[in-house]
Parts: structure tokens; sequence; C-alpha cells
């Protein structure tokens, strides 16, 4: 059971939300993680980090598939490229993917893309 439980009242709820995933995410309980992150969503379902962590969480658990399909639903392609952790977890996905596929030509393709996607990133960023 998360330690942290963020309550409405709290003045520092989103932040409060923010340290929870942190904290799972810390004691390596990434599904946790995504649970806080998408339970906080629900009360700022506008909140940018929010969002980031939840996407991560997932990519770190190994659901690949769950974490594209969020970082889509949630919007983070379309005009939050100016925060290169954001655009880093495109990649990421796009790494994960690569990994994943069978080896040969289809793997070679699948990492140039990932690795275009992370020089894009640093192109834009400087990071």
């Amino acid at each position: 059971m998360t330690r942290l439980q963020p309550t409405e009242a709290d003045p520092q709820a989103l932040e409060g939300w923010l340290a929870a995933v942190r904290d799972a995410e810390r004691r390596g309980e990434l599904l946790s993680a995504f649970d806080l992150a998408d339970r906080g969503l629900a009360k700022y379902p506008d909140d940018l980090w929010l969002k980031h962590r939840a996407v991560l969480a997932l990519a770190r658990a190994g659901a690949t598939d769950q974490a594209a399909q969020r970082f889509d639903e949630y919007g983070l392609a379309a005009g939050e490229t100016d925060h290169e952790d954001i655009a880093a977890l495109r990649a990421r996905i796009a790494k994960d993917v690569a990994l994943a596929a069978p080896g040969g030509a289809e793997r070679r393709e699948r990492a140039t893309r990932a690795a275009a996607a992370y020089l894009a990133v640093f192109e834009r960023t400087g990071g």
C-alpha cells in the first residue's frame, strides 16, 4: 500500500500525487506507480507530468504497447515536444519496440527509427 495518499483538501495535492508516484517507482512498484498516476489524472486530467509518469511506469514495467497507447491517448506528441523528457519517452517506446522485434532486418529498421527519434530530441532540445 502506498504510504502517501493525497487528499483533495490538500493544497499540495498535485505535488502529493507526483511524490506518491515517484515513491512507488523508487520501491520498484511500477504498476502501483502507474495506478497512482492514473488516479491522479482523474483529479488533474491535464497534468503533463502525471501523464509522463504514467507512460514511463508502463514502459519500465515492459508494457510497451500500453505505454504507446497511453502516450497517444494523452496527446503527449502534440505540442509537448519542447519537453525533453516527454519527447524522449516516445523514442524510448520506439527502442523498446525495436528490442522486442525479431532479429534481422525488422529489428535493424526499428532500431534505426528509434535512434532517429533520439537524435531528433537531441537536435531539438540539446539534451
